[in-house]
């Protein structure tokens, strides 16, 4: 025979002893269906949460995973402005700073040719009238 745990409670009054008894196998499932009934919906809203929050984040970055693919995608000597159509307002000034980067870096490389073609002529005119000295020396007419 199998034995069955009962958890018993009284109520004693100045007129009455009251006692109940319960098993303890229907209090655990008591319980049981309580914790479910309290923790499923907290679970559900709890996934649902992240769910929304997961797609919101993704779509509020999206104009930095944009920023970053077009900041990967140029060529090392491409030095055109970042176009890019962003909500964000934060975003703009790094834009900015990076059109005005790249302004800058053009500048640089325009001045640095135009110094070594300067350069270049300015170095080469001499080496021309001492080569014709010098075919002058060699070859007597």
């Amino acid at each position: 025979m199998k034995s069955i745990d009962w958890c018993l409670f009284t109520l004693v009054t100045q007129e009455h002893k009251i006692v109940i008894a319960e098993k303890l196998s229907e209090r655990q499932s008591i319980f049981s269906e309580i914790a479910l009934f309290i923790t499923l919906p907290a679970l559900i809203t709890i996934i649902i949460f992240f769910i929304i929050v997961w797609f919101a984040l993704g779509s509020e970055l999206r104009p930095l995973q944009l920023l970053k693919k077009a900041i990967i995608d140029r060529s090392p000597d491409g030095l055109q402005p970042i176009q890019l159509d962003h909500k964000l307002i934060e975003l703009t000034p790094l834009i900015h700073s990076q059109n005005t980067l790249f302004k800058t870096l053009e500048y640089v490389i325009e001045s640095e040719k135009s110094f070594t073609d300067n350069a270049a002529y300015e170095l080469i005119r001499p080496l021309k009238a001492s080569l014709a000295s010098f075919k002058l020396l060699i070859l007597p007419t």
